[in-house]
């Protein structure tokens, strides 16, 4: 199996930003109060909730065919919209996942801050907190990049789309119009009366 360059790169880039945020939260988290931390954790499940509707909605209504054909299992032909429409429910699992996680950790971490475990030792705590924000924050910013990705997509092959119509329409028209000029008119028969 042949990878690109690309493929190759990509996950130690992802790898390396990880470990970039993991450091920098391990830092810098316990300088962000559990407080602070609520309503940032609270902000982020906001935004994913928002984005997720509005990605549902657009594929909703923009491409409505292609959302029955994702969901019918016997259909077999998938034009660029059906391929479109499945590159934009990616960002919406994500936004999904961080939305759900939000809100499973909201209440955990309403009651552990009450708890003695917290009290005892709150920078550990809060610093795992902060990088767990900061890793869901950049799912977040990502699934927001990759719903932008497929607009430009989209773009580019409704315009080559209409672009191939109009080209498929003077070529068309072209071959009608030779085909009329060079039809053979069969000659008439003559009749033996006219001569007569």
């Amino acid at each position: 199996m042949q990878f690109t360059k690309a493929k190759m790169v990509r996950p130690w880039l992802t790898f390396l930003a990880a470990a970039g945020i993991v450091a920098f939260g391990c830092l810098f988290g316990d300088m962000v109060d559990e407080k602070d931390q609520g309503s940032l954790f609270s902000a982020l499940g906001t935004i994913s909730g928002v984005i997720f509707g509005v990605i549902g909605v657009w594929i909703a209504i923009v491409y409505p065919g292609a959302l029955r054909k994702i969901l019918d299992k016997s259909a077999k032909d998938e034009n660029d919209h059906v391929s479109l429409v499945r590159r934009l429910l990616l960002p919406m699992i994500l936004s999904t996942l961080v939305l759900a996680l939000t809100l499973i950790g909201s209440p955990v971490a309403a009651v552990f801050v009450k708890s003695a475990y917290f009290k005892d030792a709150p920078g550990p705590w809060l610093k795992m907190s902060f990088t767990f924000l900061l890793l869901l924050t950049c799912v977040q910013f990502y699934a927001l990049i990759y719903t932008l990705v497929p607009l430009g997509v989209a773009d580019a092959v409704l315009s080559q789309a209409a672009e191939d119509k109009s080209i498929r329409k003077r070529v068309l028209g072209q071959t009608q119009v030779h085909e009329s000029a060079t039809a053979v008119t069969p000659p008439k028969e003559e009749n033996p009366t006219d001569e007569e």
